[in-house]
């Protein structure tokens, strides 16, 4: 939470490179990172640690990310040897975008929603992982931090809440739904080979 006080939000208002209005008060903001380069990677050569794109294929499946595949809403950090680490960026289309998150129909229409848009490279990075396995272990990895959420929906201003349509108990109560669900929604043993060899 970024808090903007009035001689700020005058000296941003004044520049015309802003779209909207900066209001005085409390704002959603990220961390500025200036090590970065604009993803999504567009070869597994270039990413330093494949597992991380499954990673973020899983998370992104449960929080019902949509759009992942837009440039810049990965970032990709440098590693080292021409490599990069991948980091989310933008998570402002997740929970089926928007619109859906502040609908009536949150969060019957989230709880139906499939797997997240698969990267391009996604099929090489779990491949380059250990396949099935791979798959698995991201989401016993969500499963293993649905705990975590309520003390995250805590730190909201209440504020906030009072604006929208939704409690944070139904926010809470669809992400521990759809982390109980990763299994039936993602099919991990769909990562095998035609042979039924494992990737």
């Amino acid at each position: 939470v970024v808090k903007v006080n009035s001689a700020f939000a005058a000296s941003c208002n004044f520049k015309s490179d802003f779209l909207h209005p900066i209001k005085e008060g409390e704002h959603y903001g990220t961390l500025l990172l200036v090590d970065v380069e604009d993803g999504p990677p567009l070869s597994l050569v270039d990413v330093s640690q494949p597992w991380e794109l499954v990673l973020l294929w899983v998370v992104d499946t449960w929080i019902g990310n949509i759009d992942r595949e837009i440039n810049g809403n990965t970032l990709l950090q440098h590693a080292g040897s021409g490599r990069f680490h991948v980091i989310a960026a933008d998570q402002s289309d997740c929970f089926g975008g928007a619109s859906n998150f502040s609908s009536d129909g949150f969060p019957t229409d989230f709880l139906k929603q499939g797997s997240a848009p698969a990267p391009a490279i996604l099929a090489a990075a779990i491949g380059a992982s250990g396949g099935r396995k791979a798959v698995s272990e991201a989401i016993k990895t969500v499963q293993g931090v649905v705990g975590q959420v309520s003390g995250v929906l805590s730190t909201v201003p209440d504020s906030w809440w009072g604006q929208g349509a939704i409690q944070p108990s139904s926010v809470l109560n669809a992400l521990h739904t759809r982390a109980e669900r990763l299994p039936s929604i993602i099919n991990p043993s769909a990562w095998e080979l035609p042979d039924g060899v494992l990737l």
